[in-house]
């Protein structure tokens, strides 16, 4: 069974936030990831399975951000994806199958599973397509209950609890507590945590640290931020600088 060590690539490489993108890059685009793989960057980014099952490659839970249509991921179809254009580039939403075929292990993959459909389906229908692909990757996401779902069904696989201060959350108070504490970790038992470089300095996240827990954290906006996060935890995402 695969376990994290001090010399893993998760704490050794740098994490490129949805690829290595820019205003000509989207993010999660085919382009954005060539960026990263071209600076030997390890990728974090997002998937979401849609309407006919298949998986994509995409963070918002709707469209119109990226591509200026009004639908909801999880509604979208094949045939959707094929004509919508990411950031008014020539980039369209790529499948992860795609993804993966053009990554094919030259950088490991960080894989954040969002909350488009009830919990099992997306899992399962990526721990299939991941169980064929040959390169290095592991799975977080910011809700405990599909990382319970991969220790119950995929302990194999190293698995990331996201989290943060829930600041801008529309959640209830009560949901924001438990979910900036983790005190569903008991029951999701992951292998890393992943917080939000603002509250590093929580008696939660030290407490965890103190304990054995690697961290590390999203997302640093510039080196000066990169560098505080360095300080704090094991590794940090970024985005909008080079290393």
């Amino acid at each position: 069974m695969k376990r994290l060590t001090k010399d893993s690539w998760l704490f050794k490489q740098a994490l490129a936030h949805r690829g290595f993108h820019n205003e000509q890059l989207p993010e999660n685009s085919i382009g954005a990831f060539y960026n990263a793989i071209n600076r030997e960057y390890a990728i974090e980014l997002d998937v979401h399975i849609i309407s006919d099952g298949h998986i994509i490659v995409f963070h918002d839970s709707d469209v119109k951000r990226m591509t200026g249509m009004e639908q909801k991921t999880a509604n979208l179809t094949l045939e959707d994806i094929g004509t919508l254009k990411l950031a008014n580039t020539d980039y369209h939403i790529p499948l992860l199958d795609e993804v993966l075929e053009m990554v094919d292990g030259k950088v490991p993959l960080l894989i954040e599973l969002k909350n488009s459909h009830k919990v099992g389906l997306l899992e399962e229908a990526l721990v299939q397509r991941l169980a064929r692909y040959n390169g290095e990757f592991m799975l977080q996401s910011f809700n405990p209950l599909r990382v319970k779902w991969l220790k119950k069904h995929t302990p194999s696989i190293i698995r990331g609890q996201i989290s943060g201060l829930y600041e801008n959350s529309q959640l209830k108070s009560y949901q924001k507590f438990i979910l900036k504490y983790m005190f569903f970790n008991f029951l999701s038992k992951p292998d890393f945590i992943n917080y939000q470089i603002e509250g590093l300095k929580s008696w939660r996240v030290r407490l965890l640290q103190r304990r054995g827990m690697p961290v590390i954290s999203w997302t640093a906006g510039d080196k000066d931020q990169y560098a505080l996060a360095l300080s704090l935890c094991d590794n940090a995402v970024f985005e909008g600088f080079e290393l």
